[in-house]
């Protein structure tokens, strides 16, 4: 499946530049008179300057990992194990609000090398993604981005096509944003977002572009609780494939177009006992139709949850996601009244990691995937489990 990394790294972004204002406690503190500022501890000194508007922050973090994983071709008859190593690199670049301007930078690179794999000799995935957001008035906020991706991967590209395929190729993307936030009194407020995606794979005809819209509104507690829903409708049109009968036979001088629609809902937790707290809670249910015979016209729904623990130099992580689709044309099988298509996937992630002095990190990493379905040769279960170390500058 798609690497969901650059998602996740979006996700982050976000979070990272809708960070409030420094605390009066900060701001009490950046007023200090000089020498007070002086009689203060270096490392607090320096913090005080990396928290002055308009200063930017950075951060580099190389890693490097060994690991071993069971399915690496997705293969549903025959898996082929094989080990690897990675090499991963990290960027931020942050500047402090100055005038109601944020700016941000990110940059992510991982790169894996089999041992010796008949399906694949590496995997390279590139993300990046720049961001400004502007804030005339303290509870408007206006947000520009963009951000764009190479991968090449083994992918699963089953949804939504009929037949099972899967195969190593590149992908590249981009996406543009623009959204607008209103916060209102008593923690609510509003989100919109407008995103135009560009998605191009080598090798098979899969080249798509897409429109969403997405808002939602929310609520926020302090800073211990979010609740939140919301809901997205997209149109997705494609460069090559084409449109089908509802026995799946193609159409001749046709392109096909999907419209999406997503309704979700999600919760986030904060607190501190024993250590900080964060769970993150999330389900939602999207709607697939192509607008012609309905082929390829299916429904999912998906949950998902995180819990992170934090205590001194410990973190441990973990993720869960599963989801259920069911197609509402495409059957399986023979007979008079064959069942319904259906596809099964669950997914789970921990991660742990220790800080050791101030710039290193070693961590460990395990994922499992699992993929059932009632087609024939359409299951397969993957595992990876990484060991590594990394450097922060």
């Amino acid at each position: 499946m798609l690497c969901c990394r650059p998602a996740q790294l979006a996700a982050a972004a976000e979070d990272t530049v809708s960070e409030d204002a420094p605390t009066d406690l900060w701001a009490a503190l950046q007023d200090l008179p000089p020498e007070l500022v002086e009689a203060l501890p270096e490392d607090l000194r320096l913090l005080l300057e990396e928290m002055e508007p308009g200063a930017w922050q950075t951060l580099l973090t190389v890693s490097m990992a060994l690991g071993y994983r069971d399915n690496v071709g997705l293969s549903s008859v025959a898996p082929v194990a094989d080990s690897f190593g990675q090499a991963r690199l990290e960027g931020l670049a942050m500047r402090q609000p100055l005038n109601g301007w944020e700016w941000l930078a990110i940059v992510d690179g991982q790169s894996r090398w089999y041992a010796d794999n008949p399906i694949t000799d590496d995997e390279h995935f590139w993300f990046g993604r720049g961001q400004v957001r502007w804030s005339p008035w303290a509870p408007l906020k206006f947000t520009a981005a963009v951000q764009g991706f190479w991968q090449d991967q083994v992918i699963d590209l089953t949804e939504g096509i009929g037949t099972r395929t899967v195969a190593a190729l590149q992908v590249w993307g981009g996406e543009g944003s623009f959204g607008t936030r209103v916060d209102f009194w008593g923690g609510f407020g509003v989100d919109a977002t407008l995103v135009a995606t560009r998605l191009d794979y080598r090798g098979v005809g899969e080249d798509y572009e897409a429109l969403r819209y997405q808002g939602e509104f929310f609520w926020t507690a302090g800073e211990w609780l979010t609740l939140a829903v919301g809901g997205q409708a997209a149109d997705r049109d494609y460069d090559f494939r084409r449109e089908t009968t509802k026995g799946g036979r193609l159409l001749d001088d046709t392109l096909l177009a999907y419209g999406q629609e997503t309704e979700y809902a999600r919760l986030r937790l904060n607190w501190t006992r024993g250590g900080d707290w964060e769970l993150e809670l999330k389900g939602s249910r999207f709607e697939n139709r192509d607008g012609a015979s309905g082929f390829y016209d299916y429904d999912r729904e998906r949950w998902s949850g995180a819990l992170v623990w934090e205590l001194g130099r410990w973190e441990i992580r973990g993720e869960w996601e599963e989801q259920d689709v069911a197609y509402t044309l495409q059957t399986v099988g023979a007979g008079i009244n064959p069942d319904a298509r259906l596809q099964e996937d669950r997914s789970w992630m921990a991660e742990v990691h220790y800080r050791w002095g101030d710039y290193w990190e070693v961590f460990g990493e395990i994922l499992v995937d699992r993929s059932l379905s009632n087609g024939v040769d359409a299951s397969y279960r993957d595992r990876t489990v990484v060991v590594g170390a990394a450097y922060t500058f």
